[in-house]
């Protein structure tokens, strides 16, 4: 059989062991790192290797950039959004709960411009700002 052919079906079992398309939990992950300028280049998201700009180490050895964590590895900020939001959907946050909209949340988790963050999160994941984060 051609190489292609092989790397086709390698890519297809991949796929299928790890369940398919991108989880939940990653897809809103990623919405709010885009939210949060993480794909702007030396944004504090990117430089700080935290791509939700969180302010809690969610165990993983720190430093700080005043109230931002600064993870050792990308890895490990990735982990810690995904973190805090199977933590926000599932209603073990201290701050959140599956109930609460996108545009509720976005008044708990930036201080910045939240109906601008309600908007990109929701726009990045295709749903209104009034959806339920435990919905998605």
């Amino acid at each position: 059989m051609k190489r292609w052919v092989w790397l086709a079906i390698a890519g297809v079992v991949i796929l299928w062991a790890s369940g398919g398309a991108t989880s939940t939990v990653q897809r809103i992950a990623n919405a709010i790192a885009y939210a949060e300028g993480f794909n702007v280049p030396n944004s504090r998201a990117a430089r700080n290797r935290n791509p939700g700009n969180l302010t809690a180490s969610f165990g993983f050895p720190v430093e700080w950039d005043g109230m931002f964590a600064i993870f050792q590895t990308l890895e490990d900020g990735w982990t810690a959004l995904r973190m805090q939001v199977q933590m926000m959907r599932d209603g073990s946050s201290t701050y959140y709960d599956p109930t609460m909209s996108i545009e509720q949340i976005a008044q708990v988790y930036t201080a910045t411009d939240p109906s601008a963050w309600a908007s990109n999160v929701a726009a990045q994941l295709g749903v209104s700002v009034t959806t339920p984060i435990g919905a998605i």
